[in-house]
């Protein structure tokens, strides 16, 4: 018999355009259930997690001083991660007694033992990741399984492993290092092999200068870098090797080292290499003679001055404007050159450091006072008009004032007269206005005695 549904039974295409509608909408509802199923076990899982780490923070003590035995953590899949992350995140920051005991319990605990088995079964992200933990650990122990790392065929995995041995942080953890760079060029950022050598030599200089004279040319100038940041003053050994070496880049290097190490012949090894023909040398000779802070160094440094170099006399005007209360002598050993070009680097230096005030101060000095003037004279031929104007009116010595005024009267220079002539009265005090009114006086009778002789000249 037939039914009254038979009329509504689809055939032809749109049967198909049903059963993929059905089909859609059956994979919809088996994705958002999928979604709420993960994000529900997610869920427990954070609640659990969350939850055993409150317990483990609880208990610290007891689980550092072996009070709670690692077997109850160490096999648990949840806990172990847990503690030891706690452990790394701790040895960040732990004073050297607490760092020693918790690199204990990462040896008696297996943690020790089962990364540096990983980092030798495993390969790609999960080497990488026990190499990162073993290099965290700081431990002695696992360098042998990164020095093996660092022969892995994936670049990154190598550069880790350069990393790991740099948190070591000792001589021995850089010697594979070494011994890998000796085999061949490594792919390995220079930034990043000189960061860990310089972890591995922070404290031992002079052992990276023993090694440094026995390794191949091409390893020389990365080591010489370290050296130049590893140096201090406790470094043993002799560097006039290395400022007399054939690579530009260690002579360089041996500069900075000097300067921090202070060998007695620092000053003559310095004043070599301030004329050396690689101008970045120079420049580094040039702060190294700075950083000396003797006084033995001034002569040097204003040689630098006349450099062709304008990097080199910019630093040498730096060094020079950083000695204290030998401004005057500066200032006239550097007249004496007859260099206009060093005269402005000086003078400019001077200004940006504040020194041109010392030299207004020593006018007051009556000892300092002869060598001060023709100083600032200098001064004021190359530029410091302004700073010369401001010290005039709020200098907070009335003496000086009045003795910087007449000064500059002397000097008849036009620039300072155009400059004070700009200056607005109307803010000044009746005594500042009464000292800048008798001062452009005394200037333009000054350019007038001189405009016959300019014009007998020009005749």
């Amino acid at each position: 018999m037939a039914s009254v549904f038979d009329g509504l039974t689809l055939q032809g295409p749109a049967a198909v355009v049903v059963e993929a509608l059905g089909t859609t909408a059956t994979g919809i509802a088996l994705l958002l259930g999928f979604i709420l199923l993960r994000r529900t076990l997610r869920s427990r899982y954070f609640k659990r997690l969350n939850r055993r780490t409150r317990e483990i923070r609880e208990n610290w003590h007891l689980i550092v001083s072996g009070g709670i035995p690692s077997e109850s953590w160490f096999f648990d899949r949840l806990d172990r991660p847990i503690v030891e992350g706690i452990i790394l995140d701790r040895l960040e920051v732990a004073e050297p007694e607490e760092a020693h005991l918790l690199q204990e319990r990462l040896r008696n605990s297996g943690l020790l033992d089962k990364r540096i088995r990983e980092v030798r079964r495993f390969r790609g992200w999960q080497r990488r990741q026990a190499i990162l933990a073993l290099g965290r650990m700081r431990i002695a122990e696992s360098i042998p399984a990164l020095a093996d790392a660092l022969h892995d065929p994936d670049e990154e995995t190598a550069v880790d492993a350069v990393r790991g041995l740099g948190r070591i942080g000792s001589p021995e953890a850089a010697k594979p290092i070494l011994d890998r760079l000796a085999q061949g060029p490594s792919k390995c950022p220079p930034q990043t092999l000189q960061s860990a050598l310089l972890n591995c030599f922070q404290h031992n200089a002079s052992l990276l200068l023993a090694d440094l004279k026995r390794h191949h040319e091409s390893l020389r100038p990365i080591l010489a870098r370290v050296l130049a940041e590893a140096a201090d003053e406790n470094l043993q050994g002799d560097l006039l090797e290395l400022a007399s070496d054939l690579s530009a880049e260690v002579r360089a290097s041996s500069a900075r080292a000097l300067a921090v190490a202070r060998p007695p012949y620092a000053l003559t090894a310095l004043s070599r290499l301030a004329t050396d023909e690689e101008w970045f040398v120079r420049l580094r000779a040039i702060v190294a003679l700075g950083e000396l802070k003797t006084r033995r160094a001034i002569p040097l440094l204003i040689e630098g001055l006349r450099d062709a170099n304008r990097y080199v006399r910019l630093r040498a005007a730096s060094a020079l404007a950083s000695f204290e209360g030998e401004e005057e002598k500066i200032f006239y050993l550097t007249r004496q050159t007859d260099d206009r070009y060093a005269l402005q680097a000086l003078v400019s230096e001077m200004q940006r450091s504040g020194r041109i005030s010392e030299l207004v101060n020593a006018l007051a000095d009556p000892q300092r006072r002869e060598l001060a003037e023709p100083a600032l004279l200098e001064a004021l031929r190359c530029g410091s008009q302004r700073i010369l104007i401001d010290l005039l009116l709020h200098h907070r010595n009335w003496r000086t004032r009045g003795l910087l005024a007449r000064l500059v009267a002397q000097s008849g220079d036009k620039r300072f007269l155009e400059q004070l002539e700009q200056v607005e009265l109307n803010l000044l005090s009746w005594r500042q206005r009464r000292v800048l009114r008798w001062l452009i006086h005394r200037l333009r009778i000054s350019q007038e005695s001189q405009r016959p002789h300019l014009e007998v000249l020009a005749s």
